[in-house]
């Protein structure tokens, strides 16, 4: 857990270098879709998923709430604002963007990312388990790909 403040904002800044010249009022629906897509509490956000990713990365209990306490204050960071509202404009347009606003507004959304992180862990096991009876045929196939077999001729 040496990741530090400074460094997860520059790697979030590093889309508005790119983004200099959007229109205002796409810089406006982008601001706007930030905004409603955005947890309403971040530290209850990383709360639902740190616990969980710590143990998974071996860290140590005393992790959790340092990892807590860094990325909460990175995602409220206006360093973080601006490079995520900077990054909806370029990526969408106007129009997505208000498409996009008007999905994340929908009480089912609120509901979809309430439960994200377990859906995510849920969907990782499935493909394990999906992908473990298949994994002599994949090595065979496409070992060379990961260094562990010569390419096929």
């Amino acid at each position: 857990m040496h990741i530090t403040r400074a460094f997860l904002v520059a790697a979030f800044s590093i889309a508005t270098t790119c983004a200099n010249a959007i229109e205002e009022t796409h810089l406006q629906a982008a601001k706007v879709f930030f905004e409603a897509s955005r947890p309403s509490d971040t530290t209850a956000f990383v709360r639902s998923f740190a616990t969980e990713m710590v143990k998974q990365n071996n860290g140590k209990e005393s992790d959790i709430s340092e990892w807590e306490t860094l990325v909460s204050e990175v995602m409220n960071s206006p360093e973080f604002r601006q490079a995520k509202i900077r990054s909806y404009a370029q990526i969408f347009t106007e129009s997505e963007l208000q498409t996009l606003t008007e999905f994340v507004r929908q009480p089912a959304y609120a509901i979809y990312t309430r439960r994200s992180f377990d859906l995510q862990v849920a969907q990782t096991k499935a493909m394990v388990e999906a992908f473990t009876s298949k994994l002599p045929d994949i090595e065979r196939r496409f070992g060379h790909l990961f260094g562990k077999a010569p390419a096929p001729r």
